[in-house]
């Protein structure tokens, strides 16, 4: 949305300079690294920079609990621990699977005790638009191109996202997913797994 997809030689520019940032960010040393990269970068884009921020900014209503970061927080790490899985799958449709789970009203998210009906009342129909548009392009382009655990051609592997991904700490997203998942668990707060 608003995002030009390059062209020419300026594919070959943009491939390099993301190529530097991940070695920079020791992407490819780190076990599994560009397959995290990528699933950081799917959330990102899919559900993170979406209408699920405008929820988050807003104030709470008597229909829509409030959104706190650390709410955020727990709730950006989970779908990308299921990106990471959807990108290994070998699956026919696997984001199809990663959307399903992202749009389920229903399902508690874990350690948040509340469900996407519950923190996104006002922008339901918004974040399903968001999502489902994500996903056709991400599928869309998927169809296109062959993958591999070494190419850049993943979800979210552009230079758009990488600064994305460099701003919030990446390779460090398991520990900081893992302090998180401490510090939720000794607060009392009980979420599925």
């Amino acid at each position: 949305m608003g995002e030009s997809e390059p062209v020419g030689e300026d594919i070959q520019d943009a491939l390099d300079w993301a190529r530097q940032r991940l070695e920079e960010m020791s992407v490819f040393t780190a076990q599994d690294g560009l397959r995290w990269a990528a699933a950081h970068g799917l959330v990102l884009s899919v559900w993170r920079n979406g209408p699920i921020e405008d929820a988050h900014a807003s104030r709470p209503t008597s229909r829509r609990k409030a959104l706190r970061d650390g709410t955020m927080f727990a709730r950006n790490t989970w779908p990308t621990r299921q990106g990471f899985d959807v990108l290994g799958s070998d699956d026919q449709f696997p984001l199809y699977e990663l959307e399903d789970l992202v749009l389920d009203r229903d399902m508690v998210w874990p350690g948040c005790e509340g469900t996407l009906t519950d923190f996104g009342w006002g922008f339901l129909g918004e974040i399903k638009k968001q999502v489902k548009q994500r996903i056709d392009m991400f599928r869309r382009r998927s169809c296109r191109q062959t993958t591999s655990s070494s190419s850049l051609a993943l979800p979210g592997s552009g230079p758009t996202t990488i600064t994305t991904v460099c701003r919030n700490g990446l390779p460090a997203w398991t520990r900081r997913y893992a302090d998180c998942a401490a510090r939720t668990r000794s607060s009392g707060t009980r979420g599925a797994t």
